[in-house]
């Protein structure tokens, strides 16, 4: 079955193949240009002269005029979740099987941008917003499609091949607060004033889940009543990777926003539950959270494996957008601290240190059991 790439504005999909053109009783509903998923052509069509029609997995029939064969994406195979151990070994996909997909759920990610189109994001460019002024709009240009990345780690399409987000099926927002640097080693800058307008803009769009990989050595510019906001009177979760160490410099605190205690702050690990070797880890840091070798969107269509607190954090966001909606459908309520209590007090020991490290699981469990969220 092979994959293919809507082409057109939009196409209809139908319940059925029509006799003849128009015919408005078959249409089921209507996927927009850039949409991919696995079809394959129907050799059987009540009128050949209306063309080649090709049909997908959930049964919907689409008039192969509008659709071409996807570009190869790099991965040279179908989603498997066994290939990805960060989603098999956390239980993502049992958690997947209860219907937690992160329905309803609004996350943002606040990053470097996103590189639209690709054929496993299917995000609306009515939910994607720029406070850098940037002449590219949301355009992602850093060198290691960081935001792409950390977008697919959320929001990645359920399509059958590539990879699969933990939060598919949430409300996604994306907000670019790096300033683009075309011709600089380094391609991009950080301001934290565009993280706190990023949360701003967040705010305005009534989301529960923010999820910044962003970090600041500095407290030069304080920002912590925005996040006050956020988590106090708005209830939104804002998770924070903790930040890195580079190949020279040994950091012993916390990068802001994470340091901020209102946050949820994560640190990464690999995949024998230890904590990564660049991941800081010092008082305040709330959770570990995979982190090494987590394979993801990138630009150019593309996909590839980063590691870093960076990865860690999304995965936190989208499995808090999971539990959100499993609170919400026994409508039972939570507060942020509730929310981050119940992620942290139910987490697994991580090899020789004292932090904890996700398990979604057994936060379900907790939920279960009668632990409350409403704190």
């Amino acid at each position: 079955m092979p994959k293919m790439m809507v082409v057109v504005p939009k196409l209809n999909k139908r319940s059925t193949i029509p006799v003849t053109f128009p015919d408005t009783n078959s249409i089921a509903g209507i996927i927009t240009e850039g949409t991919t998923f696995m079809a394959e052509e129907i050799t059987d069509v009540p009128n050949p002269e209306l063309g080649k029609w090709f049909q997908d997995r959930d049964g919907y029939f689409y008039w192969a005029e509008g659709l071409r064969e996807a570009p190869d994406t790099g991965t040279g195979q179908l989603f498997s979740i066994d290939q990805y151990w960060w989603l098999k070994d956390y239980g993502v996909d049992k958690l997947w099987e209860m219907g937690l997909t992160g329905a309803g759920v609004k996350v943002a990610v606040l990053d470097t941008g996103l590189a639209l189109p690709h054929p496993d994001l299917n995000i609306n460019a009515r939910n994607c917003h720029d406070v850098t002024g940037s002449t590219l709009g949301i355009a992602d240009i850093s060198l290691d499609s960081h935001g792409t990345h950390c977008a697919g780690i959320i929001k990645a399409s359920n399509n059958g091949f590539g990879v699969t987000g933990i939060a598919y099926d949430c409300d996604f927002y994306f907000c670019k607060v790096s300033k683009d640097r075309p011709f600089s080693s380094s391609k991009i800058s950080d301001d934290i004033t565009l993280v706190e307008d990023g949360i701003k803009w967040a705010i305005s769009q009534g989301v529960q889940v923010i999820s910044i990989s962003k970090g600041f050595l500095s407290y030069w510019r304080d920002i912590r009543s925005t996040i006050q906001s956020a988590v106090n009177t708005h209830n939104i979760l804002v998770v924070c990777a903790g930040g890195n160490n580079d190949k020279i410099t040994k950091y012993t605190e916390l990068f802001y926003p994470a340091k901020y205690p209102e946050c949820l702050s994560v640190g990464a690990a690999g995949p024998d539950k230890n904590v990564s070797s660049t991941s800081i880890t010092s008082a305040g840091l709330h959770l570990l959270a995979p982190g090494v070798g987590i394979y993801s969107t990138v630009k150019e269509s593309g996909y590839a494996a980063l590691s870093g607190s960076s990865q860690a954090a999304p995965f936190v966001a989208g499995i808090a957008a999971l539990i959100i909606q499993y609170l919400r459908e026994r409508k039972q309520g939570y507060t942020v601290k509730g929310l981050i209590a119940l992620l942290c007090s139910n987490g697994d020991p991580s090899g020789n240190n004292p932090y904890k490290i996700i398990n979604p699981l057994q936060v379900i469990k907790a939920i279960n059991d009668g632990q409350a969220a409403q704190i």
